[in-house]
């Protein structure tokens, strides 16, 4: 009996030793996915990346417009134009992308420079702005002509539509937010010169990073500590003063690193300071355990809309906010998980993506079901060249989920256990999506614990046969 149990112990150590490298392939095979995902998103944004320097929210295509639009576009008559491919860039979609750009290293250097140059050469004057604020980008449109050497004519969505309202105050073509958007490209700047240590061939900018700065809080409440949508819109929402409050931070250090902007950094501090004691005082609340979405100038709340509302209480936690970490983000996020963690992991035909949300799974702790989202993305939109209604936005952020599991991953020259083993956390919201079983983990568990068993049983009946 006792050299039964010896027999056994050391089929066991057999076993284990011989599935080891098993974990080792399933991490290879993961970090192999995700370098290929990087790949083909980056492909894809480049795709977007117009010659000027601007990148579109979705592929040039020809499209469809009203008899109304202008008669001519610098000099290039409607009839013309018109045949042209056109596309339109939305400034908070394509800063998220060149956001994700930045990941790819000198892939996507090129584009990302050409993209912030176009919106510092793109900032409207208050006599510009329809709502007065100085430092917006509009939303534009595009047309490319055909050829190795296109022409690529460019209109503002305001002008472009500006023939169907006989009164120019109701045309509500404009943009979608000054102080998010703003926001966002502030810490898109932060993040180049973190990775190229300066502002390199931006340096001579200052004047416009100023303006970006100044429009990101031009609807800034001081009652509050709040920003308002724009002029147009003054409600402050829960998602954009997030962003708000990281642009600051984000505006703060860059202020920081560079030369004589001691005062604006402590004042973007300031700024950032007051917002997440505004963010405190008017969205959270304690009663629910929930972060409320939306509130007026009055700081009253306005009512929620469901479809956003478990998703937004991930924004305190991706935007960095310190009353968002513990057990706050703890139960918000179990929240998440069983509301609506499902749903997004689904991915279904019509459904927003909310590419953003990867960020905040991954920093959750939850790597698992950020690359099952990944595997889900790439199920649905990677065989039909991501179509509508993938976006730029959506790319840019996936990216930088990507960037972020790829941090998670051992070197590709080492026998480390698989990434998901390590970060994961499903054991406690079991609900990874069946998309992610392509993923490998649980098939690859299964198989090497049925090869371990396999051994072992032939490891006993080798030593009870010889015993005999």
């Amino acid at each position: 009996m006792k050299k039964t149990w010896i027999y056994a112990v050391i089929a066991l150590l057999l076993a284990v030793l011989l599935c080891m490298p098993a974990a080792a392939l399933e991490a290879e095979e993961e970090r192999t996915f995700l370098l290929a995902e990087r790949e083909a998103y980056t492909e894809y944004l480049l795709s977007l990346a117009l010659p000027n320097g601007a990148i579109t929210l979705y592929r040039p295509t020809v499209a469809q417009y009203s008899s109304s639009v202008p008669e001519t576009v610098d000099g290039v008559p409607a009839e013309t134009y018109l045949r042209w491919r056109s596309a339109k860039l939305e400034p908070s979609a394509a800063t998220a992308a060149a956001r994700g750009l930045l990941t790819a290293g000198d892939a996507g250097r090129e584009a990302v420079e050409g993209y912030i140059e176009w919106y510092l050469s793109h900032l409207n004057t208050a006599a510009e702005d329809v709502y007065g604020v100085d430092g917006t980008v509009y939303d534009t449109y595009f047309f490319i002509e055909d050829g190795d050497s296109p022409r690529v004519l460019e209109i503002t969505e305001r002008a472009l539509f500006a023939a169907e309202y006989a009164d120019e105050t109701a045309n509500p073509h404009a943009y979608a937010s000054s102080d998010a958007s703003s926001a966002s490209f502030l810490s898109l700047l932060r993040e180049y010169v973190e990775r190229y240590e300066g502002l390199g061939r931006f340096s001579d900018r200052l004047a416009e990073i100023d303006r970006v700065a100044a429009a990101m809080l031009a609807t800034y409440n001081e009652t509050l500590g709040l920003t308002g949508v724009k002029a147009a819109y003054p409600n402050c929402l829960l998602i954009n003063n997030c962003a708000v409050y990281q642009g600051c931070v984000d505006a703060a250090w860059l202020y920081s690193v560079l030369p004589d902007c001691g005062e604006k950094a402590a004042e973007m501090e300031a700024y950032a300071s007051r917002l997440c004691e505004g963010i405190e005082t008017y969205f959270w609340d304690e009663t629910s355990g929930r972060y409320r979405t939306a509130v007026s100038q009055d700081g009253e709340p306005v009512d929620a809309d469901e479809s956003t509302e478990a998703f937004a209480q991930l924004y305190p936690l991706l935007c960095g906010l310190p009353e968002a970490d513990g057990a706050r983000e703890q139960a918000l996020y179990a929240a998440f998980r069983d509301e609506a963690m499902s749903g997004w992991l689904a991915q279904t035909t019509g459904a927003e993506i909310r590419a953003v949300l990867g960020q905040a799974v991954l920093k959750a702790g939850d790597a698992e079901n950020a690359l099952a989202f990944l595997v889900s993305l790439h199920n649905r939109y990677a065989e039909t060249g991501y179509s509508y209604p993938f976006s730029s936005s959506d790319a840019g952020y996936t990216l930088l989920t990507v960037d972020g599991l790829l941090a998670l991953c051992p070197p590709a020259d080492t026998t480390s256990a698989p990434l998901l083993s390590e970060a994961g956390t499903a054991s406690e919201g079991e609900t990874v999506s069946e998309a992610s079983s392509e993923g490998s983990v649980l098939p690859a568990a299964l198989a090497a614990v049925g090869f371990a068993a396999l051994v072992a049983v032939s490891v006993l009946l080798y030593f009870r046969r010889k015993k005999r």
